[in-house]
């Protein structure tokens, strides 16, 4: 017990320890902040991804070859997937990207390749009663502002309170969508796809522009940047038609039964869709949430462990200071390690002592750092108004990051790890500033002294 006393009390009066324990505290808080962040961009958009997209994607549609196209009967398709056991929900889908007018631009410009520079959106047509069964709509229906919320989320597209618009398709627009573009509900919007090869044409024909008359009937809100900008839904069958194409899904998107495996449903999903030869036209046409976002989770997770090494250095630079911090104890403290052992202390027993040292500076460094890490981090956001106020610069961009906010989810295993390497590296250090002590021969040490 005599060497923690000691050890605390060289602690409390050597201020140069305290640099030490300023470093340990800033890289497990550092560590701290910088993991929630990542963890919580990555539980945000595996959120937002699972609610828009469901949880298995079967692909449907077969493309146009040489003039024809082999539609596949989503109604038949649906049926099958609702058979198979583990499957809560199935719903056809028809997704069509489809070009803004020139003189509307979102403020990212995406491209299709070389066709065109004007600004594109993604649009999906569903079928409201179905789509409920499968994916988050109507919750994100639900959150968009009381102004530019639809009617009724049970039944998105209905327009009665709306003046009438012979001809346009009803729309769902993402909220940033439209507030970007400047629409409320009962605007219309012109959008332009391009139509399918009619398939009773006999021989290739050249694709053709199509336009059409959309008015908006509502929004919706995810909290993604991307998802609220470039995402629309429109009814599956109009949107079909607009499209001029037999076929009536690209996709047909399922919603497995809580607690089952994706893994495993989506081989047994695969076996069940056989016969209508989708996978001569698609290497996998089953295609779990978890998959599809497997490449941008990933390229997060690569660039958090990064980070973290980045800043897992702090702590093995305060490790070197708490070395050098150890020598110089050890120069100071001649005497007194001198009459500790000329009393009986053994030479192991007096090392132990800046060992001691070393475990507290640990201790409170570690313990500093998460409190106040676990403080940033719940209050990352007011943290980056206030520098947004005081420098002028906006550190968090949504057109970047996806988010408007920015999201915090702790990971209990991550900090206990970051705490577990920075007793390690601290330790060892502490380890190699006693052996200095462990030699020194306790005469020389006293006449050094005298």
């Amino acid at each position: 017990m005599h060497r923690w006393v000691i050890a605390w009390g060289w602690l409390r009066s050597l201020p140069i320890l305290w640099v030490s324990v300023v470093g340990v505290a800033l890289g497990v808080a550092s560590i701290l902040v910088v993991d929630s962040i990542f963890h919580g961009v990555v539980q945000k958009l595996c959120a937002v991804w699972r609610g828009s997209a469901s949880d298995i994607t079967v692909l449907t549609f077969i493309p146009p070859e040489r003039g024809r196209t082999t539609p596949v009967p989503a109604d038949a398709v649906v049926r099958t997937l609702l058979g198979v056991d583990g499957v809560a929900g199935a719903a056809p889908r028809f997704v069509r990207p489809c070009l803004l007018p020139p003189g509307v631009r979102l403020p990212e410009v995406i491209a299709i390749g070389q066709v065109s520079r004007q600004s594109m959106v993604g649009l999906v047509g569903i079928d409201p009663e179905a789509e409920a069964g499968v994916s988050g709509l109507r919750e994100f229906l639900a959150a968009a502002p009381a102004g530019r919320r639809v009617r009724d989320v049970a039944r998105p597209f209905d327009a009665a309170d709306l003046p009438p618009a012979p001809g346009a398709i009803p729309l769902l627009v993402g909220d940033l969508f439209a507030q970007k573009l400047g629409l409320e509900r009962g605007a219309v919007l012109e959008l332009m796809t391009i139509a399918d090869v009619d398939p009773g044409g006999g021989d290739a024909q050249p694709l053709v522009p199509r336009a059409g008359r959309f008015r908006v009937v509502g929004t919706f809100a995810t909290e993604s940047f991307i998802e609220d900008l470039t995402r629309a839904y429109a009814p599956r069958e109009e949107l079909v038609r607009f499209a001029e194409t037999l076929s009536g899904s690209t996709e047909v998107a399922v919603r497995a039964e809580p607690g089952v495996d994706l893994d495993e449903l989506a081989q047994r999903i695969d076996a069940a869709i056989a016969p209508y030869g989708l996978h001569a036209a698609f290497e996998r046409p089953v295609q779990t949430w978890a998959k599809k976002a497997a490449d941008v989770v990933d390229a997060i997770d690569n660039q958090r462990q990064v980070l973290d090494l980045c800043l897992f250095c702090i702590v093995v630079v305060a490790g070197f200071n708490l070395l050098v911090s150890l020598h110089l104890l050890v120069t100071e403290k001649l005497r007194d390690i001198g009459t500790l052992v000329a009393l009986g202390g053994s030479a192991v027993g007096v090392a132990s002592i800046f060992t001691a040292l070393g475990v507290l500076v640990t201790v409170v460094g570690a313990a500093l750092g998460l409190l106040g890490g676990w403080f940033l981090a719940r209050n990352i956001n007011a943290a980056h108004d206030l520098v947004e106020r005081l420098t002028g610069r906006t550190l968090w961009d949504a057109e970047v990051y996806f988010f408007d906010e920015i999201p915090i989810a702790m990971q209990p295993q991550l900090v206990g790890l970051a705490v577990a390497g920075t007793f390690a590296v601290t330790l060892l250090f502490s380890f190699l500033g006693s052996l200095r002590v462990a030699r020194l021969d306790p005469v020389e040490t006293l006449r050094h002294e005298a």
